[in-house]
């Protein structure tokens, strides 16, 4: 691969480094921006309570018999308020489950603890469905103060409640200062007793969400400038039919998640990720399901997304909203299948007849669709099992090489060892893995040379117990930040045999959080950002000689030589007009000096930006969400060198400008 003849390394002694780049040699492949995606997945507070501006979970009041079976309490979170009898039955409005309010005395009602974006909005609007028994005529919907006695904030009155289910829209209006930002309040449904109310399909949006989005998701992520964006899983494709989320919302079906905790209410799915993308100018990634789906069940959706108006699928697409086809011609067969952890998982050889079956039949629907199959990160042998059996199909093979923290290492390592071993990671998987997956393709004379590996997760992952886990690197700290900024590097290298990759995911681990409705960065979304900023074109030689370390293997890290501290890649942009150095520091305590020389390039001033913290399990929060952010230098200097510094921990970006010819 071309790395070996324009990146190299030359270990020194000393914190002084010297970079040497040479703008004159250009690799022979273009950057692809595409490597520099995200992926969004039905996973915790990713679509409800992160992009989906809908602010109640459980509208549906569905019960998951994995946390309860017991048909006597309310499913989570809703809770019974005043004197009532509280159930979730089986007479629903378009749902398996409504809640059954029994009320005995002058209030009775559910409730459900939330947290409102009073930064930004103090009008809400939604609607439920009611019916009614008794005398009871009038229901109440408000929100209440949770810390101080339940003082209502805003209510609304719905009067006429019939014996069948009806729609019942609503609005309600919040003093901003009697609801401040990361306070809780209670929504609340009541109504006087005695009498029985069904309650069913409750929802409550912020009267500024875009199409039901949250508009500060969409600054946010517009903002970072994402090429491309996986969907709808992950794990949870594998137990996911598109068709559950197509059509009037009212009507499409709530289950427990099949892959994660919470229900899945199925508000958020393909036309409105497809608007997603759209207000943020993404390309939409789609992943199909061959755990439980079927190549007919695949064939549908690409016909849904790309047919035309009179096709069967196409003309449901119209029927929706959608005249126009929305041509997506990137798709993923399948995730993680070989895991025993996904459902409907199985054996490489299954794998590959399924890409095989899957696979035929979308391209029947449409030949210019550009499809990857399931590869694995660890497992040579099931990589080339799908090359051999599917290599004429086959223009993508996915990957994950996620780096899963703690992961058993923290009763043997030192938090220093497990820091350099995980940084050390990204090097390896270049250095090693990438040219045997590149041999393999080219060993097998029916697959086509331009196939390419798609990493379509990678990071620092979970691997323990949530606060376990923020002891070590991770996706929400410096740390993270640096991870990334190394495996970026090493794709950048690697733009011979990668092409399509995403960080996981978007809201979980994937650069963005929103807790409490406040929507806010971790260090890895700036560090991204960097790259995705720069207009990087084209990687151009580079050596670095520089200080080096070594790791043995720990645990589930490998050993690896000869790992640079300063790692660095180079780029011009596409008019040639501006390099661009990429240089993230590895070592966790000391600053890097460094000269940097250049050939082929002469510059007059630039900036660099430099993200950095007091130290790697730094991060921001709800409370402290600017804590850690880029800081930029305006540089004067001009010439063909630069003295520079990097600070421990740290991803720089120095962007210089080509100087003109004088007259």
């Amino acid at each position: 691969m071309e790395r070996f003849r324009l990146f190299t390394t030359q270990p020194i002694e000393g914190p002084r480094a010297t970079l040497r780049v040479d703008a004159s040699r250009p690799a022979t492949f273009t950057i692809d921006r595409r490597i520099f995606g995200n992926f969004l997945e039905h996973l915790g507070g990713c679509v409800y309570g992160g992009v989906w501006g809908q602010i109640l979970l459980n509208s549906s009041f569905e019960r998951d018999p994995r946390i309860s079976r017991d048909v006597a309490r309310l499913p989570w979170p809703w809770e019974p308020l005043g004197d009532v009898k509280a159930t979730a039955v089986k007479m629903a409005a378009n749902s398996e489950l409504s809640a059954r309010l029994e009320g005995r005395g002058p209030e009775a009602g559910v409730r459900q603890r939330v947290f409102l974006p009073s930064h930004r909005e103090s009008r809400y609007e939604g609607y439920l469905y009611l019916r009614a028994e008794g005398d009871v005529n009038r229901v109440q919907v408000s929100l209440r103060n949770a810390r101080d006695g339940g003082e209502p904030l805003a209510q609304a009155e719905l009067q006429g409640i019939p014996g069948t289910f009806r729609r019942f829209p609503f609005r309600l209006q919040v003093d901003p200062e009697e609801a401040p930002p990361l306070r809780p309040v209670d929504f609340c449904v009541t109504f006087t007793g005695p009498g029985t109310v069904w309650v069913d399909q409750v929802l409550l949006f912020p009267r500024d969400a875009v199409h039901g989005i949250d508009p500060d998701i969409i600054k946010v992520a517009k903002d970072w400038n994402i090429p491309l964006l996986r969907y709808p899983g992950g794990n949870f494709v594998s137990g996911y039919h598109w068709r559950d989320g197509i059509g009037p919302r009212d009507q499409r079906p709530s289950y427990p998640n099949p892959a994660w905790d919470g229900m899945e209410t199925n508000q958020f799915s393909t036309d409105e990720f497809m608007r997603f993308c759209g207000l943020i100018d993404a390309k939409p990634h789609f992943c199909v399901n061959i755990g439980t789906g079927t190549p007919d069940e695949a064939a549908s959706w690409v016909e849904y997304m790309n047919g035309r108006a009179d096709t069967p699928m196409g003309r449901m697409r119209a029927e929706n909203g959608h005249a126009k086809p929305y041509g997506v011609k990137l798709w993923e067969v399948g995730n993680e299948i070989y895991g025993e952890w996904q459902i409907g998982h199985c054996s490489a050889l299954e794998n590959a007849r399924r890409y095989r079956a899957f696979s035929q039949a979308m391209l029947r629907v449409d030949p210019s669709l550009e499809l990857i199959g399931n590869g694995e990160a660890a497992d040579n042998d099931w990589n080339q099992t799908l090359i051999r059996e599917c290599g004429p199909l086959l223009r993508h093979i996915s990957l994950h090489p996620l780096v899963s923290l703690p992961g058993g290492l923290q009763d043997r390592f030192s938090l220093e060892e497990i820091y350099y071993s995980s940084m050390a990671h990204p090097w390896d998987f270049e250095d090693r893995f990438l040219p045997n997956l590149r041999s393999q393709i080219q060993a097998d004379a029916r697959t086509p040379d331009n196939v390419t590996a798609a990493i379509t997760e990678w990071g620092i992952i979970v691997g323990g117990e949530w606060g376990e886990t923020l002891r070590y690197p991770h996706a929400e700290n410096q740390g993270g930040a640096v991870y990334s900024g190394c495996f970026l590097n090493a794709l950048i290298r690697s733009g011979e045999i990668v092409s399509v990759a995403n960080i996981t995911g978007l809201l979980h681990g994937g650069g963005m959080k929103k807790r409490r409705e406040k929507v806010y960065v971790d260090p890895m979304y700036w560090a991204l950002k960097l790259y995705a900023d720069s207009g990087a074109h084209k990687a151009v030689a580079t050596a670095v000689e520089g200080a080096c370390y070594s790791v043995p293997r720990r645990g589930f890290l490998p050993a690896v030589e000869r790992v640079p501290y300063l790692d660095v890649v180079a780029c011009l942009n596409r008019s040639g007009s501006e390099l661009t150095l990429f240089v993230t520091n590895r070592h966790l305590k000391q600053d890097q000096e460094a000269t940097l020389e250049l050939e082929g390039f002469r510059f007059e001033g630039g900036r660099m930006r430099t993200l950095e913290a007091p130290g790697m399990l730094q991060r921001n929060s709800e409370e402290d969400p600017d804590r850690i952010r880029p800081r930029d230098s305006v540089l004067t200097d001009r010439g063909t060198s630069l003295q520079c510094r990097f600070p421990a921990c740290s991803v720089n970006a120095i962007t210089l400008r080509r100087a003109q010819p004088k007259a």
